[in-house]
């Protein structure tokens, strides 16, 4: 399978947020389904706790009526990613990985910077960023400055304004 860059959208967005997550859910579909019809095909989720298993299960829900995929990107292999993952997220990785069209693992085992590492992988593969960016810092603020420096446009789902970009 092929993923041409030109065609990929990566997720980024904390662990963590205050939004609700129905909110975020709906906004996702509604994000994923606009850049569907503007010719996105694949989109990458970092397969973090929150925003991004909520993405990924997001794009697996709406395959069956649009032409996308899910490219699941892990920093290192899983069993070393997940220790401390509580049952109920360690499943839901678990089925979407089983799912996912790909799967890349980025580094071959855990090191201090494989979380960088994942980071700099979706941004170098993708033509757009879909974040949930409720607050400066952390991964998700490294992760959307560098797809600025690279001049990659970013939809922010957090914004409350995004959705006229995404209903344009």
């Amino acid at each position: 399978m092929d993923q041409p860059r030109a065609n990929s959208v990566c997720f980024t967005g904390h662990r963590v947020f205050a939004s609700p997550e129905a909110f975020l859910s709906l906004r996702l579909k509604l994000a994923i389904h606009s850049l569907a019809d503007r010719g996105y095909t694949w989109f990458l989720s970092g397969m973090a706790m929150g925003f991004d298993l909520l993405a990924a299960e997001a794009v697996l829900g709406l395959r069956d009526r649009l032409p996308v995929e899910l490219v699941a990107v892990l920093p290192c292999p899983p069993e070393e990613y997940t220790g401390a993952w509580t049952g109920e997220n360690r499943r839901r990785l678990e089925e979407i990985l089983q799912q996912a069209a790909r799967t890349v693992t980025v580094c071959p085992a855990y090191e201090e910077d494989c979380f960088l590492a994942r980071n700099r992988y979706l941004v170098d593969h993708s033509a757009y960023v879909l974040s949930c960016q409720e607050r400066g810092g952390g991964g998700t603020g490294y992760t959307v400055n560098m797809a600025s420096q690279q001049g990659l446009p970013v939809w922010n789902l957090a914004d409350p304004g995004v959705l006229s970009g995404i209903l344009a």
